[in-house]
């Protein structure tokens, strides 16, 4: 698997896993946007950096978009580098939503079930950890056994990934920008690998035929 953490990037670097990725849309006839910032330059800063995101559109009519962002300036608590694949879901879903695998840790705190809501399935709470701001929320995503199921699947993709829902600012991804979006996400590195981002692809275009 091809990776890259992007917090001390060069913009040669960049170009070079930039060009892999226009190889592969090319060549799976999907299209490449991307973009390029340089920060400022003083006397503090002497080494260039620079905001770099990039998004991949889906082709055949299918609505998922595989983005990767990097600023390694960034102000908020979010993270400062990330991809994975986005689709735009309903606005009913109006919190926060972040859903990842099941580690050891986990299994061994007996309280962790305890303060689950009634309506979770065995199979969500066995695999998944789900923070969440309102419970409401929660019940309108996971409304049926199949899409349960593709998101205990989208979170086995690694020990990183993440299923988010109103985490991350995508404003950067032009189709889907205001919208309310459910992401799939590694949010530690870029990862350009082209059977990585197909399963990326594949699942979450699986996501919004559920959803």
């Amino acid at each position: 698997m091809i990776s890259k953490n992007y917090n001390n990037t060069t913009l040669q670097e960049n170009r070079s896993n930039i060009d892999i990725l226009k190889e592969f849309a090319e060549n799976t006839n999907r299209e490449i946007f991307y973009k390029e910032e340089q920060y400022s330059l003083s006397i503090y800063r002497q080494i260039p950096r620079y905001k770099t995101t990039v998004y991949i559109s889906e082709n055949n009519n299918k609505s998922a978009i595989y983005a990767l962002f990097n600023d390694p300036y960034l102000k908020t608590d979010s993270p400062n580098v990330f991809c994975g694949s986005f689709i735009t879901i309903p606005d009913t879903i109006k919190g926060r939503i972040n859903i990842r695998k099941v580690n050891t840790l986990d299994r061994l705190n007996i309280f962790r079930k305890k303060s689950l809501p009634s309506f979770l399935s065995k199979d969500i709470i066995a695999n998944t950890i789900i923070e969440y701001d309102n419970e409401s929320d929660l019940k309108i995503l996971l409304n049926n056994k199949a899409l349960e199921q593709l998101i205990i699947k989208a979170v086995n993709i690694s020990d990183l990934t993440r299923v988010t829902i109103n985490q991350l600012d995508t404003n950067f991804i032009t189709p889907i920008k205001g919208e309310t979006t459910l992401g799939i996400i590694n949010p530690q590195q870029w990862i350009i690998d082209s059977i990585y981002i197909e399963k990326h692809f594949a699942i979450a275009n699986d996501i919004s035929d559920y959803i």
